[in-house]
């Protein structure tokens, strides 16, 4: 799953499928490993808004590795403050 810093839905729907999916897997379901990536500079049309980051973030989500020098996403980590994750240093710069 991926959305933009400045996206009108906010992350916590995400975070819920990546928690219940690691909830699920621990019980020994058969579930998918679910990350969320953090695009920056964009809102809700990410794939426009910043491409490069959200082609990495499909590259990282699919298993692969982005080409050398790419833009990367910000991951979702399990204990972060969803509140705080676009606030972080690396999302300060304006649209």
């Amino acid at each position: 799953l991926y959305m933009g810093q400045y996206d009108w839905m906010d992350c916590s729907g995400g975070l819920e499928v990546q928690r219940r999916c690691q909830e699920m897997h621990k019980t020994g379901s058969q579930v998918p490993q679910v990350e969320v990536f953090g695009v920056s500079k964009a809102g809700h049309m990410l794939q426009i808004e910043n491409w490069e980051e959200t082609n990495a973030a499909i590259i990282l989500a699919a298993g692969g590795k982005p080409e050398e020098g790419s833009h990367l996403p910000g991951r979702f980590a399990e204990g972060v403050d969803e509140g705080m994750f676009f606030k972080g240093s690396r999302f300060r710069s304006s649209k």
